[in-house]
């Protein structure tokens, strides 16, 4: 690099007596500035990394755009990647922070921060955090410069607002448009000659005159120090503290947050405030594998849930530390050429097992490419095995394969597609000997049980081979074991093992002081509320509770219909998840049915191994006939001398009233 003996524009703004550049300075620099870059532009040259420190100005009083190291030539496939973000971030365009590819437009975005940064003497978007910056430039509206400048001509400060419009359609589209509207400006006499105020035009009192003017002065110096805002509404910063306080106490966490956010500067050094941020402030950090996926962030509210809306964008990986506020979030990953995944992130401060909350919320997930895995299927990474569930405890551990599990239950949309294609007509899906009541049937004779109310094959509760109204997004019920079986078989999968369906629902989490469910601790019904569908009057669609997913992104692993698996038992075939007509807790029981049971709060998901596995020790019988130990009772005899282990010198407790409360009742 040339090496240019001068000063940093930066260093320029920040060692003038008014930390900002005068206008006829600016009017010289910006020009300067905007020629050197129409002039790289004309080349094809993007610079991507516009800022005040890579702009000189020489002892010969000549403007230097620097340090093109992160430019690229527009257009060029081999350099311009997506999903990539080099530059600064509090100078990045908003299609720079997104990782999408740019153009000559993300460099007048930057040139406007600088010319934002030279009037001003602050940049337009602040943040004590990259994310904090992020999120400012993407979503909030850029301040106002003649409200910090006054002396800013109208013209000049709609030039710089044209070059930060938040889309790149709406802004000033090429350098050399923005160098014919500075130099326009340059040749009006409002820049370099103040407007002159004739005072004889005006009919007041000399007293009236003076006192006008003084009151004039001390808006002015206030105006220098203060936000206009904070002059006729001053910040109490104790009332303040309480409002979070009452907000924490309330474990209303997100309003607590905002609320701080938009006072950093008043309670920065507050004690009180240091004390609430453990509540209020959460780290996050996220990765993934390959790197450069693209995060969305949104704050659970079971009030408004939408499918649709994806939530904030939070940046691209790896995220380090990133401030977020205490609260669920649903994190959504992109990256082109990849499969979209989602990852629950809890960072409520858990007061029942720690005295102090805790931070650091750290996700990764493994990105597959497009036509590695069905877009309605996750991928569940295998390894040494061992069931939680009370139910299933004695079960020895077992080493899985990484699978692929379905990302939703088999709705009635999916299955009559099975129906659709002679499913039940074709004997090749039906892999399984049919056992009824003790008894092995043929495969005709089972299928003339699997009928629906019409007496056509199909789940019990259709009618003519077909779902309700409405319902093809519904989970499929009433279906048996079997049924289960040979859809999956259908589809080239199986029904997972109870070993693959809790690992992809719990992922071996266990809590003694609460219930692990799929995406997280809860202590209460009322944690409940929004993410599963328990205690219901029905089924609900197979992709609600966006909220309630597991630790690797399957909806309703808790709720709304129990599943089958592949394993046998003594009593059946394995059952699990609860469902619409059950309490919560009933989540981590394993149960088991006969092959022919069906029932309206039962349904299914599917698996599909990587790998092929043979005698499949995760698939093996489950044993449910446990032996119920027999007590003999003691001997009188025996029975007291154990209560003499009991028994205690008797004292007085000297019990005293300390203080008294009257409770008002009314």
């Amino acid at each position: 690099m040339e090496y240019v003996k001068g000063a940093e524009l930066k260093d320029l703004i920040r060692n003038s007596s008014e930390r900002k550049i005068k206008l006829n300075d600016f009017l010289n620099y910006a020009i300067q500035i905007t020629e050197g870059l129409n002039a790289a532009h004309k080349k094809g040259i993007i610079h991507r990394d516009i800022k005040s420190s890579n702009i000189m100005l020489s002892d010969d009083g000549r403007i230097r755009v620097m340090d093109f190291g992160l430019a690229h030539i527009h257009g060029d496939p081999l350099i311009t990647k997506k999903g990539s973000t080099p530059g600064t971030t509090a100078y990045m365009s908003p299609e720079q922070l997104r990782g999408e590819e740019v153009d000559f437009r993300s460099d007048i975005w930057s040139l406007g921060i600088v010319f934002y940064e030279m009037l001003t003497g602050q940049p337009p978007f602040q943040g004590n955090f990259d994310q904090a910056i992020i999120y400012s430039v993407l979503h909030e509206k850029t301040k106002s410069i003649k409200k910090i400048n006054p002396d800013v001509p109208d013209e000049l400060e709609q030039i710089v607002l044209s070059c930060l419009e938040k889309d790149p359609k709406k802004r000033i589209q090429s350098a050399e448009e923005l160098l014919t509207k500075l130099k326009s400006i340059e040749g009006q006499s409002s820049v370099s000659k103040s407007v002159k105020f004739n005072i004889s035009r005006l009919r007041i009192s000399k007293a009236g005159l003076i006192v006008s003017t003084i009151i004039a002065l001390v808006f002015v110096l206030l105006a220098v120090f203060l936000p206009v805002k904070k002059i006729f509404s001053p910040v109490n910063v104790d009332e303040l503290t309480r409002q979070l306080d009452t907000l924490v106490s309330q474990r209303n966490y997100f309003a607590a947050f905002d609320l701080a956010k938009d006072h950093q500067s008043e309670l920065k050094n507050n004690p009180v405030f240091k004390s609430l941020s453990l509540f209020i402030y959460d780290t996050l950090s996220v990765s993934t594998e390959p790197e450069g996926a693209k995060i969305f962030l949104k704050r659970f509210d079971p009030a408004k849930q939408n499918l649709a809306d994806k939530g904030e964008f939070f940046g691209i990986t790896p995220i380090k530390n990133s401030m977020i506020a205490r609260g669920d979030y649903l994190l959504t990953f992109e990256k082109d050429g990849y499969s979209t995944s989602q990852r629950i992130a809890s960072s409520f401060p858990i007061i029942k097992e720690y005295p102090v909350p805790r931070r650091g919320v750290n996700l990764s997930a493994k990105m597959l490419k497009t036509n590695e895995i069905d877009s309605n299927m996750v991928f569940v990474p295998g390894g040494d095995y061992k069931i939680v569930s009370w139910s299933l405890f004695d079960l020895p551990n077992v080493k899985l394969s990484d699978f692929h599990i379905d990302k939703y239950e088999v709705s009635n949309k999916d299955y009559k597609q099975f129906i659709s294609n002679g499913g039940y007509l074709k004997k090749e899906f039906w892999k399984h000997s049919f056992t009824k009541d003790g008894k092995e049937i043929s495969w005709a004779d089972a299928m003339k049980i699997f009928v629906d109310r019409s007496n056509l094959p199909g789940p019990r509760s259709w009618v003519n081979q077909d779902f309700p109204e409405g319902k093809g997004n519904y989970p499929v019920t009433d279906i048996t074991w079997y049924e289960a079986s040979a859809y999956a078989e259908f589809r080239g999968k199986s029904l997972p093992t109870v070993y693959q369906w809790e690992k992809a629902a719990r992922n071996g989490v266990i809590n003694y002081q609460g219930m692990s469910l799929p995406w997280g601790v809860v202590y209460s019904m009322e944690n409940v509320i929004g993410r599963a569908n328990f205690n219901g009057k029905g089924t609900e669609p197979a992709d609600q509770y966006e909220f309630g997913i597991s630790a690797f992104g399957c909806y309703n692993m808790a709720g709304n219909v129990k599943e089958w698996c592949l394993n046998n038992s003594s009593n059946g075939h394995s059952i699990t998840g609860g469902s619409w007509e059950d309490i919560y807790y009933v989540y981590g029981d394993f149960g088991s049915f006969p092959g022919f049971y069906s029932s309206g709060s039962i349904g299914f998901r599917c698996v599909k191994n990587i790998m092929p596995v043979e005698n499949d020790p995760a698939a093996a019988f489950i044993n449910k006939d446990h032996k119920v130990e027999t007590y003999k009772p003691i001997s009188e005899l025996e029975y007291k001398k154990l209560l003499t282990y009991y028994k205690y010198d008797k004292q007085s407790l000297n019990a005293k009233v300390v203080s008294k409360r009257k409770k008002i009742t009314g």
